[in-house]
């Protein structure tokens, strides 16, 4: 499902599963992922995202809402969330759309911003998401 990714965006997966891992969770939902990206490749979520301390404020935001468990011990295999696949097939959709050759960090973002989906609600209240500029310009 990955190849056609690159590192980076590989690592925001890999970001996203310790990130599920730290809050006991059952699966690797999109604010996972968003937090994955806000770790991975925090450069280009500061250039639409403009705020000083958008991690924490995404990281303050989701706990706020989601229940935290007991945090998952060692090399666990988490799979995606039915959301997290759709996000991640939009992201796919629009690397096509693009002719891209590979899926980047970028089109991770612009999922996020264009499709205004549940896992960047909490930029939405923290930050305005400049969906007007392009991910790659």
């Amino acid at each position: 499902m990955f190849e056609r990714y690159t590192e980076k965006a590989r690592r925001v997966i890999h970001w996203g599963r310790y990130e599920a891992g730290q809050v006991g969770s059952e699966c690797i939902d999109t604010e996972h992922i968003l937090l994955g990206l806000l770790q991975e490749d925090s450069v280009l979520v500061r250039r639409f995202l403009p705020t000083d301390r958008i991690l924490e404020s995404v990281r303050q935001q989701i706990e706020a809402v989601k229940t935290r468990r007991e945090k998952l011990v060692g090399r666990v295999d988490l799979r995606l969330s039915d959301e997290s696949k759709r996000a991640l097939a939009w992201a796919a959709e629009e690397t096509q759309h693009m002719n891209n050759e590979h899926l980047g960090t970028e089109h991770l973002l612009w999922t996020c911003c264009a499709k205004k989906t549940a896992w960047l609600q909490p930029c939405y209240v923290s930050a305005d998401c400049r969906s007007d500029q392009s991910a790659t310009s």
